[in-house]
């Protein structure tokens, strides 16, 4: 009898622990993929080259739009630095796409905090705004 009394509190006891990974800010979520930006500072990202993220060994890096980017990442359980930012300097013919990348570079250099939420959804915030991206491919290991 008394084990039937156990059975709920163990389902209960189950089912907050996977709420709890769902909202989980564990560095090691964003590594091994590229994520591409679909909103920033709340507008769809429509650029003629998809903006990109992807975090290998202490380095964030992709493409802003028009131009490669790479830069030094400090990841915490919910919190992220960007410094040393440094980009390529082609010109885009697309000027929504340089204003895109000015403003999505601001954000990065700003960035303050991070979640993952909706699934796989993820939303980097700090002082320059916030940008929303999806999941992409594996990011390949050297």
């Amino acid at each position: 009898m008394k084990m039937f009394r156990a059975l709920p509190a163990l389902a209960v006891a189950a089912l907050l622990a996977a709420c709890a990974t769902e909202g989980s800010a564990t560095a090691d979520r964003l590594e091994g993929r590229t994520w591409q930006a679909t909103h920033l500072n709340g507008r769809p990202v429509s650029t003629p080259v998809p903006v990109t993220l992807s975090f290998t060994d202490g380095r964030g890096s992709g493409r802003s739009g028009c131009n490669q980017y790479s830069g030094t990442v400090t990841l915490g359980d919910g919190t992220i630095r960007f410094s040393e930012i440094m980009a390529t300097k082609m010109a885009c013919m697309d000027e929504g796409a340089m204003q895109t990348e000015s403003t999505y570079l601001q954000v990065l250099g700003g960035a303050q905090t991070w979640s993952v939420s909706n699934g796989d959804m993820l939303t980097i915030s700090g002082s320059s705004g916030h940008v929303d991206f999806k999941p992409g491919a594996a990011t390949p290991r050297p």
